[in-house]
């Protein structure tokens, strides 16, 4: 249930910040499990000057966690 509710601040907050969020991101998002990467992505969501940034961060982590 908590990750459910980040996964929902975090599409959010991205919604608000950025207006349109792709599939890509939204599929990827619902693939975090975890409740401290969701905090780790609103932090990100919210230091973020883009959407663009946002992603390729996002990516860049992803791909070096795995």
């Amino acid at each position: 249930a908590v990750v459910n509710a980040k996964r929902e601040d975090l599409l959010k907050i991205l919604t608000k910040r950025f207006d349109k969020v792709s599939n890509n991101t939204q599929k990827h998002l619902q693939e975090v499990h975890s409740v401290e990467e969701l905090d780790r992505l609103i932090d990100l969501a919210l230091a973020s000057s883009s959407l663009a940034k946002f992603e390729a961060k996002m990516r860049q982590d992803t791909a070096e966690t795995r």
